[in-house]
């Protein structure tokens, strides 16, 4: 085996494996949006009936162990109340499906484009402010930062 393969295979070792069947776990609905990486459907678990997100990320976007790097922060956050929730990691043929929190309101990023409105510096503080004096058991890590611009 090439040490490129070997490096695929790495890669790729924390995802479990999901059936070319796909649609039999996951309806795909509304694209909410698309970053660097990939794409961001609402999807609906079946058998739960949760909504969810689905962050859909082809396996050739995959450089440098970032997206592991993102799942690993976001393992770490799972009782954060202000951070998404991460419920797992799927290979899907050539296909990354991070499954996550569906929040209809969006991000705060999403509102400000919605509204038109900048924040300004005390309602940015005021965010940050919420985040850190969260319950410490809730709080997210420091090293949770994070640009979806790439």
């Amino acid at each position: 085996m090439s040490d490129n393969n070997k490096m695929t295979m790495n890669i790729f070792s924390d995802y479990l494996s999901i059936p070319d069947n796909r649609e039999d776990i996951f309806t795909l609905e509304d694209k909410l949006g698309q970053g660097a990486y990939g794409k961001v459907f609402k999807g609906i678990h079946k058998e739960s009936n949760m909504e969810v997100a689905i962050k859909i990320v082809p396996k050739e976007k995959v450089r440098n162990n970032s997206l592991q790097k993102e799942i690993a922060l976001m393992k770490k956050c799972i009782s954060c109340d202000y951070i998404l929730k991460y419920y797992g990691s799927y290979l899907c043929k050539q296909e990354i499906w991070l499954i996550l929190e569906f929040c209809d309101g969006g991000s705060v990023q999403d509102l400000m484009k919605i509204t038109n409105i900048q924040l300004n510096e005390t309602q940015i503080a005021s965010i940050i402010f919420m985040v850190l004096n969260a319950d410490p058991s809730k709080r997210p890590p420091v090293e949770v930062i994070k640009n979806d611009k790439g």
